[in-house]
C-alpha cells in the first residue's frame, strides 16, 4: 500500500514538472525557410542509409562498405540536385520583393563570429595583418 502511494506521488510530481516545463519553455518554431527542400523521400533514404551503415559497422565487410558508400553518394547527390532545383524555381519565380532575398543570399559573406582581444584591446583582422 505504501509502495502504491509512493508510485502515485512520483507520477504526480513528474506530471507537474512536465506541465511546468511545457508552460515555461517555448518550443522551437520552424521557419518556412528551414530545409524547404526536405521531404519524406529524404527521410526514407536517410533511414535506409543508416541501416546500410549499421550493417557495415557490424560486419566490417568490404561489400557492405561499398553498399554504404553507394547509398551515401546517392543520398548526397539527391540532396544536391533537389537544393539546386528548389533554388532554380525560387529564382525563376522571383518578383520585385523576392529579388532582394536572392541578392542577399548571393552576396552573403561569412563573417568572424568572435572578437579577438589581445592585451585588453579589440583587434580586427586588418590590425592583425599589419
Amino acid at each position: 500500500m505504501i509502495i502504491k502511494a509512493i508510485k502515485s506521488l512520483v507520477i504526480n510530481i513528474l506530471k507537474e514538472i512536465t506541465k511546468a516545463i511545457n508552460e515555461i519553455i517555448s518550443r522551437k518554431k520552424l521557419s518556412s525557410f528551414n530545409k524547404r527542400w526536405w521531404n519524406n523521400d529524404f527521410t526514407k533514404m536517410k533511414k535506409k542509409l543508416n541501416q546500410v551503415k549499421n550493417s557495415y559497422k557490424k560486419t566490417r565487410n568490404n561489400v557492405d562498405w561499398k553498399k554504404w558508400k553507394k547509398k551515401c553518394n546517392e543520398y548526397n547527390q539527391k540532396i544536391k540536385n533537389t537544393k539546386f532545383n528548389i533554388w532554380k524555381r525560387f529564382v525563376e519565380a522571383a518578383d520585385e520583393k523576392s529579388i532582394w532575398f536572392i541578392k542577399k543570399y548571393m552576396n552573403f559573406k561569412l563573417i568572424q563570429y568572435y572578437i579577438s582581444i589581445i592585451n585588453d584591446t579589440i583587434i580586427t583582422n586588418e590590425e592583425k595583418a599589419a
